[in-house]
């Protein structure tokens, strides 16, 4: 990702988001939810998604919040950094919520999370983020670029990448 100039806001939002992952990926509702999405069987009771199967656990996380989170705006004029309990209420979220309930869901499973913080379009003002997501998880890759990206308000299949992904990343 290229060095851009920040602004406070960036920097403040990128350490809130990555702070509610960090509490929110520990707790047990959250750790409970993750496990219900990917430990569902088969007929023949075998399990729907194999063990160590990581990238099919990922996606099946983040096909289930696109199956249940639907995507609005903030407020007008307000940045809103809802906990992932309250998203999963609301059934709505923008992209940092999309954010930090994936990130949340994916961490309490044991999956490393860093957001980014990237542009939307040409414009180059970091107005969007997304997540890259350590698979194998007990190893990933030492790059983050090696990392595998989630944009969940695209309805684009995990490990594409916005076009215009340059910025800041933290991770959680």
């Amino acid at each position: 990702m290229r060095k851009v100039p920040l602004i406070d806001a960036d920097i403040h939002a990128l350490i809130v988001i990555t702070n509610i992952i960090n509490m929110w990926g520990k707790d047990d509702k959250i750790r409970t939810i993750a496990n219900g999405i990917i430990t569902s069987k088969n007929a023949d009771g075998t399990w729907a998604i194999k063990e160590r199967d990581y990238i099919s656990e990922i996606n099946t996380v983040y096909k289930w919040v696109d199956d249940n989170v639907r995507h609005t705006e903030d407020p007008y004029k307000k940045d809103v950094f809802e906990y992932p309990l309250k998203t999963l209420e609301l059934k709505a979220a923008d992209c940092d919520g999309y954010v930090i309930l994936i990130g949340s869901l994916l961490q309490a499973i044991g999956y490393p999370i860093v957001v980014a913080m990237t542009s939307q379009d040409i414009i180059k003002t970091l107005s969007h983020v997304f997540l890259l997501v350590g698979c194998p998880p007990h190893n990933p890759p030492k790059k983050i670029s090696g990392w595998i990206p989630i944009d969940a308000i695209t309805n684009k299949p995990i490990t594409w990448i916005p076009p215009y992904a340059w910025g800041i990343w933290r991770k959680v």
